[in-house]
């Protein structure tokens, strides 16, 4: 991955997203999220004051990957490896400051 600029966006209403393994996670309005990292797949952003997890057969730490306005997978920090998300989904947001 490579480093981003800390930018931060702050998500403009709730969004539930359905998972490849059939759990679901809801990313929350007024959240906020800084811009850690880019990969080939989007740019990588962590949430900010917190933690945010997705479950499969684990429960792993997450950070969103973006690309275009949608919600294209996962980054997952400790196994340093990006999960995609089969239905891309489109985010409302909006850049906010640190």
């Amino acid at each position: 991955m490579v480093a981003a600029s800390n930018s931060v966006i702050e998500i403009l209403q709730d969004v539930v997203i359905t998972l490849d393994s059939g759990y679901s996670r809801q990313l929350a309005r007024g959240s906020r999220w800084m811009q850690v990292g880019t990969l080939p797949q989007g740019h990588v952003f962590r949430i900010v004051g917190g933690a945010f997890t997705v479950e499969g057969a684990n429960v792993h730490e997450a950070w969103l990957v973006i690309a275009g306005g949608e919600l294209v997978g996962f980054y997952l920090p400790v196994e340093k490896a990006f999960v995609h998300l089969s239905a891309r989904v489109r985010l409302e947001f909006k850049t906010a400051s640190p």
